[in-house]
């Protein structure tokens, strides 16, 4: 571990602005302590893919961003963490991109991972929106072309719905997305009405409280695996707290998106209020289809292999459509021209 926390220092000492090029990814794939990171991690397995990596500045902060680019990408996908993670967790929906062979791209939201900020702390998740704008600018320099489409994570899915709104209120009518997958989507966390009660008492007086690690996952070995990662918080933020509940007013007052979703939802989770989040998402995302794991928890992305595989299928399938209606229209529209 001190290893690893030693080899993100040299990261953080050897970073550079985003680029898409081949000599900045040569660099990276001689940094040593970069391949100590992608090793922890497990990262360094998409051998088939070019590897990028570098930062976004946002508001002063310097966002970590990678991107891996396959051979002839018929889409691109970003990846969206949840509270808490960062990209180092995301290998499976990472894996999944690239054999869906699509330009995957994935960063750390701010205070989070290799990212700036403070940690796991916000006022407002405007600040993570922005973040994601300027990543999804970076991300127009990627030689792709087909639909662009994300896959996001409970937090993340918060962060992906609040920037397509904020557009829509801007007056942007054009998606930003052909389609998306939300994961354990947050809306309100589980035991929301004592959450709320507890944070307007203990706000005046404190600003965090000590994390309590769940069993969010039915994968013994990530859990493990979890609470020895040195990118993780082991504190919640009042102030995060805050930001969210500004965050789920905003969603009350929200019109509809159009933009095909596939939600899916495992039955165990004990970390959102599903009961009460996807009933009010399937409302104001009438282009949804929800798919649901009666045994799946909190940490989809993350869960057993066979959980995993059984929804990741139905994504497929889901981006499959996607792909192709693009590409029919596509072709329409030339024939038209």
């Amino acid at each position: 571990m001190t290893e690893l926390l030693t080899a993100i220092k040299f990261i953080h000492q050897q970073w550079q602005p985003l680029t898409i090029s081949r000599e900045s990814e040569a660099s990276w794939r001689s940094s040593e302590a970069f391949q100590q990171y992608l090793s922890f991690y497990s990262l360094n397995r998409f051998a088939q893919a070019r590897h990028g990596f570098g930062y976004v500045t946002v508001a002063d902060q310097k966002i970590a961003t990678h991107y891996w680019l396959p051979e002839n990408p018929r889409g691109l996908l970003f990846v969206l963490h949840g509270y808490y993670d960062h990209v180092g967790l995301y290998g499976n929906a990472i894996e999944f991109g690239l054999q869906q062979q699509f330009a995957v791209v994935a960063f750390d939201l701010p205070g989070h991972g290799l990212s700036e900020g403070p940690r796991a702390s916000i006022d407002d998740f405007g600040q993570y929106t922005a973040a994601f704008a300027a990543v999804f600018e970076t991300a127009k320099m990627l030689p792709v072309n087909g639909p662009t489409l994300a896959l996001a994570q409970s937090t993340g899915c918060s962060v992906l719905l609040k920037h397509q709104l904020d557009l829509q209120a801007q007056g942007q009518d054009i998606p930003v997305l052909e389609g998306q997958v939300l994961l354990a989507p947050l809306v309100r966390p589980h035991g929301w009405r004592f959450s709320r009660i507890a944070h307007w008492l203990l706000r005046p007086f404190v600003q965090s409280i000590r994390r309590v690690f769940s069993a969010n996952s039915h994968d013994e070995e990530f859990l493990k695996f979890l609470r020895a990662d040195p990118l993780q918080p082991h504190l919640l933020s009042v102030r995060w707290v805050s930001a969210m509940k500004l965050w789920l007013r905003q969603f009350w007052l929200c019109k509809s998106l159009t933009v095909p979703t596939l939600i899916v939802q495992g039955k165990e989770d004990t970390t959102v209020d599903w009961r009460f989040n996807i009933p009010v998402l399937a409302a104001r995302l009438p282009n949804h289809h929800i798919h649901w794991i009666a045994e799946g928890r909190h940490q989809l992305i993350n869960e057993r292999l066979d959980i995993r595989t059984e929804y990741l299928i139905e994504a497929a399938r889901f981006f499959d459509g996607l792909c192709a209606q693009y590409n029919a229209t596509r072709d329409s529209d030339k024939r038209a021209g």
